[in-house]
């Protein structure tokens, strides 16, 4: 009998603990969410941002034209990797709240979870994930019609990376190669796969393989040797390395930026352009 009690109350404890962390958790987030940094970019985003967007598509084909939803993700994606999580934050539910498509909506919420996931706000992070699934499930996942298919599998990708559930990012990444010819970021996800699986020895070969791809940036290498190879000789640094999934990610951006594809390295020029309306809070 003592020992029932004992586990019942132990429950309990776990449980309450649990509760006053989300607690925690979203107290920062709307700390975040009514600070005069968010407001103030809210304001530049709803009254600036989609004239410029019509402007843009104004002196472009149609197959180069960019929608709102599409602007306000890649924006707000653009945002998080600079660690300007208010903007990212702003972006992100505006797609919610505008949207009429449930992949856009989708990959919103993730966007939204990346952001929960990098500031160590979990449970958050847990809950935008079950919203960003249960709407993907709902649209059937991403058409291939999509015409920027590459930025949600960038997206989508990112996240799982910081759920470490690099069996999906695999996949996304997959889909993203196939958009831009960018491939080099599904072989570092094997990479990070194996890590996570204390696979030292294939982590390593994989590593010494990626290292010799023409296609990985400099900076992708510098960075390799500077933190991966630390970490697969020190995997318990894992927990404490949660911005290196924002470190490679502004590489593959980067990578974007520099395209073939002309309408893809327009629309990024065109996103550094916006983030150039925004004088305050950077």
């Amino acid at each position: 009998m003592k020992a029932l009690v004992f586990l019942i109350t132990i429950v309990i404890m776990v449980f309450i603990s649990g509760c006053n962390s989300e607690k925690r958790e979203l107290k920062k987030y709307n700390e975040l969410k009514s600070g005069l940094k968010y407001t103030a970019y809210n304001t530049v985003s709803a009254n600036t941002f989609p004239l410029l967007i019509k402007s843009y598509n104004e002196k472009r084909a149609d197959s180069l034209k960019i929608d709102e939803d599409f602007t306000r993700l890649l924006l707000g994606f653009s945002w998080q990797l600079s660690g300007q999580y208010a903007f990212c934050v702003s972006e992100a539910l505006t797609v919610i709240g505008r949207s009429t498509s449930s992949v856009n909506k989708s990959t919103a919420h993730s966007l939204l979870a990346s952001v929960m996931f990098e500031n160590g706000w979990r449970r958050l992070g847990a809950k935008e994930n079950a919203e960003a699934e249960k709407l993907m499930k709902e649209a059937g996942n991403i058409p291939s019609s999509c015409k920027y298919s590459f930025l949600l599998q960038l997206i989508l990708a990112s996240e799982d990376i910081y759920k470490t559930d690099f069996a999906d990012a695999k996949i996304h990444l997959a889909g993203f190669a196939k958009e831009t010819g960018i491939s080099w970021p599904v072989q570092l996800a094997e990479v990070f796969e194996d890590i996570k699986n204390n696979k030292k020895e294939s982590a390593i070969d994989k590593l010494n393989k990626l290292m010799k791809d023409n296609s990985l940036p400099d900076k992708a290498k510098e960075l390799v040797v500077k933190k991966l190879e630390t970490l697969i000789k020190n995997p318990s640094l894992a927990d404490k390395m949660t911005t290196l999934p924002s470190d490679f990610f502004k590489i593959i951006i980067a990578d974007l930026a520099k395209s073939k594809n002309s309408g893809i390295s327009n629309v990024m020029q065109f996103i550094e352009e916006l983030k150039g309306k925004v004088s305050f809070g950077k």
